[in-house]
C-alpha cells in the first residue's frame, strides 16, 4: 500500500493505523472489538500476554485481514476486514445454545464422545453489536466450556504468530490508544488460502498449565487486569441523570446489596442498570453480567437443578449449578465488587426462582443448604444485584412484600432533561421542545405513572427521519392497548394530529 493511500485509509478510519485500519471501519468499532476481546480473555482465565494457551493472530487471505483470538486448539473470536461478504465476526458458540438457520455459515469442532457441539459462526457485526441477552449468555457459556476444555494445554494453535502486545492493549487503555494510532511494527502475518476454525496444527496436550488469580498477580508487570474506572461524572454524561441522584442510587446498592430500578416502558432501566454496574466494578478486578428473566425461568435455571447428560451410552442426571451459583463461584475468585443485572425481573415467579435466596438476600452473612443437596451456600460479600422492573407489565403494588423488603427500589420516570441532553450532545438538529410538550400532555392523559411513555423511543440520531415511523409503529400500538375501550383517546394522539403540532 502506498504512503498516500495509507494516510487516506487512516483518516477515513478515525486515525487508525495499519493493520487495524484494514480490519475495522472506524475507531469506535475497533474499541468495541477490543472490549469484547478483553471480556473473552478474562472469561477464559488468560493469565498474561504470554499465556501459551492463547494466540492473538493477524492473518491475510485474498487481501483481506483477519484478527483472531485462539485458545487451545480453537478459534474463539475473530474479526474480518470489510469486504464483499457481510459476515465480519467469527464467534464460537455451543450449538445447543443458539437456534439459527442456515443463513449463518458455521464450522463444527472436533469433539470427544459425550462433549457438546461447538461451532464457529460467521456473523454480521450488527448481530453482535450490541449482543442480545440470549447471545451474551450463549457466548459466556461457550467460553466457560472452552476454558475448562483447554485449561491443561501446552500451546495454542498458531502460537508462533501470537501478538502479545494486542493482549496488553486489551487491558490498558493508554497502550490501546498508542496501538491504534501507531499500529503494529511488523506483525506476524499468516498468509492462508484456507482457514480451519478448529485447527490441530500446534495443539499439544500433556503437562498441566496451572491457572488462577495467583498466576495473574505474579504476572502483574505484564498486564493490568483492573476494569476501567467509570466515575459518576461519566455516568451523568451517559445517562442524563444528575450526579446527586446517581450517587444516592449507588449508596442504596451498597447499603442493601441489591436494588431494583422500576418504571414505565422507555425510561432506560436496563441501560442505567448496566452503567451502574460498570461504575460499581470500575477500577477493580470485578466483572458484571446480565441475565433476563421470563415466565419459563425456574429455580433450576437460576440456583441449581438436575440436568440430563449423555455420555454416548447412558444418561446421567447430575446436580448442575444454575446461573447465579456459577456467577457466585466466579465472584469468589475476585477481590472487588461483581454485579449481576437481572433484566425484566418481574416476568418470572420470583418466589419460585429465588427459593432459599430470599433468606440469603436478607441475611447476607449467613449460609443455608439448598434444595437438592450439595454444600451449604452463602452469597459472596462482593456480589451485588441490580434488577429492572417494567411497571406496565406488573404494578409494583403486586410485588411480594418479602421481596420489597430485601431490595432498595429506585423509581424511574421519563427524564426529559436526558432527552434534551442527548440531542444536544449528538448535534442531531432535532428540536425536542414540541416533542416534550406532546409527551407531557400524553402522559397526563394516561394518568398513571406506571404506564407513562418514556424517552428511549426517541433517543435516535436520525429521529428527524424516523419519528413518524416510531410514533405510528411503537407509540400508537401501545396507546391502542392501554386505551383499548376508549378509541377517542387514541385518536387524539394519532400521528396525523401530533405530527402537525410538532411541525408547527
Amino acid at each position: 500500500m502506498s504512503q498516500s493511500s495509507s494516510v487516506s485509509q487512516s483518516q477515513n478510519n478515525n486515525d487508525l493505523a495499519e493493520p487495524f485500519s484494514r480490519i475495522f471501519v472506524d475507531r469506535a468499532e475497533a474499541a468495541w472489538a477490543f472490549d469484547l476481546l478483553r471480556e473473552t480473555a478474562r472469561r477464559l482465565c488468560v493469565t498474561d500476554p504470554y499465556d501459551p494457551r492463547v494466540a492473538v493472530t493477524i492473518s491475510e487471505r485474498s487481501g483481506r485481514l483477519f484478527l483472531r483470538l485462539n485458545f487451545g486448539g480453537w478459534l474463539v473470536l475473530g474479526f474480518r476486514g470489510p469486504g464483499r461478504e457481510s459476515p465480519r465476526v467469527d464467534m464460537a458458540l455451543l450449538a445447543s445454545r443458539v437456534s439459527w438457520d442456515e443463513r449463518f455459515t458455521s464450522l463444527a469442532s472436533d469433539r470427544k464422545e459425550g462433549e457438546p457441539e461447538v461451532r464457529s459462526y460467521e456473523l454480521p457485526v450488527e448481530m453482535v453489536r450490541p449482543m442480545t441477552a440470549d447471545l451474551q449468555q450463549a457466548h459466556q457459556a461457550t467460553l466457560d466450556f472452552i476454558a475448562d476444555k483447554f485449561q491443561s494445554w501446552k500451546k495454542a494453535a498458531h502460537w508462533k504468530q501470537h501478538n502479545p502486545e494486542i493482549i496488553e492493549a486489551l487491558f490498558d487503555l493508554e497502550r490501546r490508544d498508542r496501538l491504534f494510532a501507531g499500529g503494529l511494527n511488523e506483525p506476524e502475518l499468516r498468509y492462508e488460502r484456507h482457514f480451519t476454525a478448529f485447527s490441530r496444527e500446534l495443539a499439544e496436550e500433556g503437562e498441566v498449565y496451572e491457572i488462577g488469580k495467583a498466576n495473574a498477580m505474579e504476572m502483574g508487570d505484564y498486564i493490568n487486569w483492573m476494569t476501567p474506572d467509570y466515575p459518576l461524572a461519566h455516568l451523568v454524561e451517559e445517562t442524563g441523570f444528575d450526579e446527586a441522584t446517581l450517587a444516592r442510587w449507588v449508596r442504596a446498592v451498597e447499603r442493601k446489596g441489591q436494588a431494583m430500578l422500576y418504571g414505565p416502558p422507555g425510561t432506560g432501566k436496563t441501560y442505567i442498570a448496566e452503567w451502574l454496574a460498570k461504575h460499581l466494578i470500575g477500577g477493580g478486578d470485578g466483572f458484571w453480567e446480565l441475565v433476563q428473566f421470563h415466565p419459563a425461568y425456574a429455580y433450576e435455571d437460576f440456583m441449581q437443578g438436575i440436568r440430563p447428560q449423555s455420555d454416548g451410552e447412558s444418561l446421567r442426571y447430575p446436580l448442575v449449578p444454575g446461573r447465579f451459583l456459577e456467577f457466585c463461584q466466579k465472584a469468589r475468585r475476585r477481590e472487588d465488587r461483581c454485579v449481576l443485572v437481572i433484566d425484566e425481573i418481574n416476568r418470572a415467579n420470583l418466589a419460585r426462582v429465588f427459593g432459599e435466596l430470599m433468606y440469603l438476600l436478607e441475611y447476607r452473612d449467613r449460609e443455608i443448604a439448598l434444595a437438592g443437596g450439595g454444600e451449604f451456600f452463602r452469597i459472596p460479600p462482593n456480589v451485588r444485584l441490580i434488577g429492572t422492573m417494567n411497571t406496565a407489565d406488573r404494578s409494583i403494588a403486586l410485588v411480594d412484600h418479602a421481596l420489597r423488603r430485601r431490595f432498595a427500589f429506585l423509581a424511574l420516570q421519563p427524564n426529559f432533561d436526558a432527552l434534551r441532553r442527548y440531542h444536544r450532545r449528538h448535534q442531531t438538529g432535532f428540536d425536542v421542545k414540541d416533542l416534550i410538550k406532546t409527551l407531557t400532555r400524553l402522559n397526563r392523559q394516561i394518568g398513571d405513572a406506571h404506564y407513562e411513555v418514556g424517552i428511549t423511543f426517541f433517543l435516535r440520531r436520525d429521529l428527524a427521519e424516523q419519528i413518524e415511523d416510531v410514533w405510528r409503529m411503537e407509540i400508537e400500538p401501545y396507546l391502542e392497548e392501554y386505551f383499548f375501550d376508549q378509541p377517542d383517546q387514541v385518536d387524539a394522539f394519532r400521528w396525523e394530529k401530533v405530527g402537525r403540532e410538532m411541525a408547527a
